[in-house]
Formats: C-alpha cells, structure tokens, sequence
C-alpha cells in the first residue's frame, strides 16, 4: 500500500492502492479497500515501542508456505503472532520478491510453543481471521479464543489465504463506517479553483501534485496576486529510476477530449536555459507516459512530445520542435495547448 488514504486522480498508475481511495471531493465518495483490515491484524494488537522476534524464537516460515511473526512489548509478557498464507496470485507484488516456491501455499495445523520461564503465561489468545484468497473474502472476523495449555502449547488450523492473529491484547474491534455518498466519476464541468482565494502555502482545490510540491504563493514581482509554484527542485529518490519525471499537478479526466488549455507560467532564475522549464499537457497521466506536452526553455527552445518530460532526458517521441527569442527569467508567459479529438 502507498498511502493511507489515495486521492489522485483516476487513470494514474497505482490508482486505488491505498487503504482508503478518496479522489471525488464533489461527491464525497470514498471507498475503504479490504487492505485496510490486513493492517488491522498488526495495529489492532500492537503499541509502538513492540518488537519483532528474531526468526526462529518467534517467527518464522511455514511447512506447506507462509509465514508467522512474532511482536512482543518489551515491558510487558503481552505478544501478538500473525500467520500469513498468501498464494502466489496476491503475493505477486510483496517487495522484496519471494521466490516463486513460497508463493505455493496450502492449509495446515500450526503449532506453537511458548518457551519455558516465560513468566505468568496466557491460557487462551484473542483470535482474528481474514481471508483475502477466497471468492467471499473474510475481512477481519472475531473467531474463539486459542487455549493455551499448562504447558505453553497450543495449535490453529490455517487455511490459504489466510492472515490470522493470536494475541494476548483482547481490547481488538472492528471499526464501522458510514455509508459513502453515491459514487460520480465524470469530473464536474464547469469547475472553478480560484487560486486568488486559496491560503497562501496551501494547494489549490481540484489539482493533485505528483512527482513534486506546488503550493500557493504570492508572485515574486512583489505584487499581491498568487500563483502556484513548483517548491522542490530536487529529483527525488525512487525505486525506478526511469520514473524520475518532471513534477507535474493534474487536474481534471484522463479521457477528456477536444481540450484547450492556457496557463500563464513563469520559469525562475538559475533554471537550465536549455532543458524545458515549463510544460502544459493534455491526457497524460503522472508518469508522463501518455497524452501530448508543450514544454519551454529560458532560452527560447520549445518541444511538443508525446507524454512529458523525463528528467534522465529520455522523451517517448517528439511531434515538433522550434524555437523564439529567449525568455526573461521571472517574467510570465503565456502557453496554449490544443488537443483534438483522441490525440495522444
């Protein structure tokens, strides 16, 4: 999961892969993701401060696949186990990689032995299940308690796709939530972002910032009008380098067609005069893999490109390219973009 809660647009990659997807604030709707109770077998029985066992006294790998850990709190006898059967069609994108092997899973009876000296041991262990495999997906369900015997030992039969939770921490509920306003997807035209009436360090209503920072800020000719800014000029560190895109804000559908689109921007000093510092674009997404571009340089040099401007200087495919009299750094420019029809 990327975030706790997802609120960029439809059509971008990783869309929907937050515990909550809320990205239609003219509706209200929002959508809790069944992830969200994988999260809670963890946070429900843990505090912060608790820590993982090392494998092999307390966690560990299963006979026939999966998974247990083992987080104890370290000023009390409380421990919480979590045993995960996950199958190799909901395990593809664990990072780092498991072996395909680990990915071949089956159900079994675990047993567990609490080791000797362990002082004023539990006879039983709060037990939740869920089941995220299954064509009816058990999220988060309140099942018996597991006994502890005299002896420490106790067992639980786990199926797969299984995530289950024994814990001495009995205080775990399953939380409710109101039902969400209807769903509305086609993002509501006309629609209006008054950047004059936004407080100043904030982002603007409706746009969703990727690959950098924009926030609102007074125009630096020391005039009172706001403008966005683009606040982080560093290339950020990610897992991909070939993602290392321009930073980019969005606004509006992926599928929107016949579009024109003008903004006023303005490319700071100590901008490299020969790579773009200012782009609008049409249909793309926030990878700059799709859609068109007009990009421009201080010095005057401008490109038309299918998605947009990768910072490792590799374009998809230029439409066009040219040049006018070079731009005055901090001064405003127009730039108007015309898409027609299905143009990508």
């Amino acid at each position: 999961m990327w975030n706790l809660v997802g609120s960029y647009y439809y059509g971008t990659s990783w869309y929907a892969s937050s515990m909550m997807t809320a990205d239609q604030p003219w509706s209200g709707y929002y959508k809790v993701a069944p992830v969200i109770w994988a999260t809670a077998h963890y946070t429900q029985f843990t505090e912060i401060g608790w820590k993982f066992t090392a494998i092999g006294s307390g966690s560990g790998q299963l006979k026939t696949g999966g998974y247990y850990v083992t987080l104890a709190d370290p000023n009390s006898n409380n421990f919480t186990i979590v045993i995960e059967k996950i199958p190799r069609d909901h395990g593809l994108c664990v990072r780092p990689g498991l072996p395909p092997d680990e990915l071949n899973v089956t159900g079994e009876l675990v047993k567990f032995q609490i080791q000797k000296g362990y002082l004023n041991g539990p006879t039983k262990l709060s037990t939740w299940r869920s089941n995220f495999a299954k064509d009816k997906p058990i999220l988060f369900q309140k099942i018996n308690d597991t006994l502890v015997s005299d002896d420490g030992e106790f067992e639980i039969f786990v199926d797969w796709g299984d995530v289950v939770t024994l814990s001495t921490i009995q205080t775990a509920q399953k939380g409710m939530h109101p039902k969400p306003p209807v769903s509305k997807y086609e993002f509501p035209l006309p629609f209006e972002s008054n950047i004059q009436e936004t407080e100043p360090s904030k982002e603007a209503f409706g746009f969703a910032d990727q690959f950098g920072i924009f926030e609102v800020h007074p125009k630096q000719d020391g005039s009172d009008e706001l403008t966005m800014r683009q606040m982080v000029p560093e290339d950020p560190i990610t897992w991909w380098k070939s993602q290392n895109s321009a930073p980019v804000t969005m606004l509006g559908n992926l599928e929107w067609q016949d579009i024109e689109i003008e903004v006023s921007v303005s490319i700071p000093a100590g901008t490299s005069g020969q790579y773009p510092g200012a782009c609008v674009a049409t249909r793309s997404d926030q990878l700059w893999n799709q859609g068109v571009s007009l990009c421009v340089a201080l010095a005057g040099n401008w490109s038309l490109i299918r998605g947009g401007w990768k910072l490792n200087g590799r374009n998809i495919k230029t439409y066009a390219t040219g040049s006018i009299s070079s731009l005055t750094a901090g001064k405003y420019y127009k730039l108007k973009l015309v898409t027609v029809n299905e143009f990508l």
